[in-house]
């Protein structure tokens, strides 16, 4: 009994460290910096409310060298309440070590030379 126990035990350890070595790291718009390493996959969450025409969308093009867009989406707020908001999720790859900076922008794509009504700046550097 004794072994059966200690042999699952070492299979939930080994899933957990499993589990930890494949979590994304998530940041939001109070990060201004990120710190990641080659390969490494990393998203950021960003309060969004669809309903209004708002949606973030880059601000200048990725360095492709250092990152790359794996996609972006809507995650709908917990609450019926007409209107209310929920985030958008980008998630990026980091594909070579370097420095470079994520700028978004949260405007509504159709209205041309329209200030964004928010910006947001990421400096990343992946070792």
């Amino acid at each position: 009994m004794r072994v059966l126990h200690g042999a699952l035990l070492a299979l939930l350890c080994l899933v957990l460290l499993a589990g930890c070595a494949t979590a994304r790291a998530s940041y939001d718009i109070k990060t201004t910096t990120i710190e990641v390493q080659t390969g490494q996959e990393f998203s950021i969450r960003l309060d969004s409310n669809i309903t209004t025409g708002y949606s973030w969308q880059l601000g200048a093009p990725l360095d492709g060298k250092v990152l790359v867009l794996v996609g972006s989406q809507y995650v709908e707020p917990k609450t019926d309440a007409v209107g209310a908001g929920g985030q958008e999720v980008w998630t990026f790859k980091a594909v070579a070590p370097g420095k470079t900076t994520i700028a978004l922008n949260y405007l509504r794509p159709w209205e041309k030379d329209v200030a964004p009504a928010q910006t947001a700046a990421f400096a990343v550097t992946v070792r």
